[in-house]
């Protein structure tokens, strides 16, 4: 969703029903707040990581409040990067909205992990990798090493060495492939 089409909205006609079915169907997890920092809606997936941090779902967790209050500071309406150490595992983008006459902070939460595994499953069909070779992919991209690897998937860290091989030689064979059109 766009800043411009945010505008145009006021969000006293949009029904919690109509935000529930736009925000559920997102892969990523959503928090709404105002500039005081209550929370106006999260999703699910919001709502659960608000829990996780704060161990309240109807309150905006300080991590997520003091990177709001950086944005706030500035004119800025460009998205804005939580720091990853306070929330490993989970990228968190925050932007200034405005409908109408009132602010709100946008706060997207990306699962990265769910992120890696897409990315893998969209990398096994573009190079035709094998289910192992994806396996070892995925874990790869973690930053996994071949140890870590190997220990996970139960194989041997040659085993993980050959996978590897395989898995550069595909991306290599593709890529020269793409040049030669």
């Amino acid at each position: 969703m766009s800043t411009s089409l945010a505008t145009s909205v006021n969000l006293e006609v949009l029904s919690p029903v109509l935000l529930d079915n736009l925000f559920e169907s997102f892969i990523d997890g959503i928090v709404l707040a105002n500039p005081c920092g209550e929370l106006v809606y999260t999703n699910n997936f919001g709502g659960d990581f608000c829990e996780k941090l704060h161990r309240k779902r109807d309150r905006l967790p300080k991590e997520l409040w003091q990177i709001a209050q950086q944005l706030l500071v500035g004119d800025s309406t460009s998205p804005f990067l939580l720091d990853d150490r306070l929330v490993p595992d989970i990228r968190v983008r925050v932007q200034r909205w405005q409908w109408g006459d009132r602010a709100f902070l946008l706060f997207i939460l990306e699962d990265r992990q769910q992120t890696l595994q897409q990315q893998a499953i969209a990398d096994r069909q573009k190079y035709q990798f094998t289910d192992r070779e994806t396996e070892v992919w995925q874990l790869r991209q973690q930053q996994l090493s071949y140890p870590e690897i190997a220990e996970k998937l139960y194989i041997s860290v040659n085993t993980v060495k050959k996978h590897i091989k395989n898995i550069n030689a595909k991306r290599q064979a593709f890529l020269w492939a793409e040049n030669d059109t």
